[in-house]
């Protein structure tokens, strides 16, 4: 589902034509799939493709900060990665 899709959804709810149940389970299914391809995004950032690790849990929370708006949402999704004794593994995605 696209965002065109979504606002004509919505549309639709506002209209009577759909059931909002239905609209909102068709954007839960987008957020996860919006969660899935974030998850291999950021494993792309962190390893190579033999599983070697390119970047710092902390690099990495680094590089997506720069491509967020809000210091917060960084903050709160990317605080628990540079706590200690995360990234001292050396092994590829489990």
């Amino acid at each position: 589902m696209q965002i065109m899709q979504i606002e004509e959804v919505l549309q639709a709810v506002k209209d009577g034509r759909e059931s909002p149940a239905r609209a909102y389970g068709s954007i839960q299914a987008l957020r996860a799939d919006a969660d899935r391809y974030e998850r291999d995004l950021i494993r792309m950032l962190r390893w190579d493709a033999q599983g070697n690790v390119k970047h710092t849990w902390g690099q990495v929370a680094k590089l997506v900060n720069a491509q967020l708006g809000s210091r917060q949402a960084a903050h709160i999704r990317w605080g628990r990665l540079k706590a200690p004794g995360r990234g001292q593994s050396k092994s590829g995605p489990s």
